[in-house]
């Protein structure tokens, strides 16, 4: 088994052939309580892999029991696998095809292997965000690095491409700012805003 997220959704995850034991290190889009069932949850350990990915976004992982996912009333968006990539490949490829049957399915960086719910995407969000707000595409600027990212930043006019992006990202953006460790948001902001 991989060292990743593993959940079920009334049966489309075990289609996939995740296995009730696997583990569940963190989970994010459904209601807990929408979901059949739910995997073994990593007890009171947060493994080194998601504590890392966490502190990329200021965050800290808190590991959480399965009964608490059950009772919780917080919407979850998201299963993210992660592993290192000798373990996630393989997996990905045992996995995507039936898990793409039901799920938006994204290999966002090396090491995270993404599901979510088919059709919600970050560039769907920003279409409806931009609507709500009366804005345009060409009045949108959108930023990103990976993989999950190219939708969301094809919909803006104004695509800008970290500088520590793929070159898949840096191919179809507009724009290049900085990294994220050098404040590159900001920079872009600056540049492409302000200035």
């Amino acid at each position: 088994a991989t060292n990743a997220i593993r959940v079920t959704d009334g049966g489309a995850m075990q289609a996939a052939g995740v296995k009730d034991g696997d583990k569940v290190l963190a989970v994010e889009n459904y209601k807990v309580s929408n979901w059949s069932e739910l995997t073994e949850a990593v007890g009171n350990e947060v493994p080194e892999l998601v504590q890392y990915d966490a502190g990329l976004v200021f965050d800290t992982a808190i590991a959480t029991s399965l009964e608490e996912m059950k009772a919780t009333s917080e919407v979850i968006f998201q299963a993210m696998y992660m592993a290192r990539a000798p373990q996630l490949d393989p997996f990905q490829e045992a996995k995507e095809e039936a898990l793409a049957k039901e799920f938006s399915v994204v290999r966002s960086q090396e090491y995270i292997f993404e599901a979510m719910p088919k059709g919600y995407t970050k560039a769907t969000a920003l279409k409806a965000l931009s609507e709500k707000l009366g804005f345009s595409p060409s009045e949108v600027m959108a930023l990103g690095d990976a993989a999950n990212d190219l939708e969301m930043l094809e919909f803006a006019d104004h695509s800008v491409a970290m500088g520590n992006a793929t070159d898949e990202v840096k191919a179809i953006c507009r724009y290049e700012t900085t990294t994220n460790d050098q404040a590159g948001v900001a920079q872009a902001i600056y540049d492409y805003v302000l200035k």
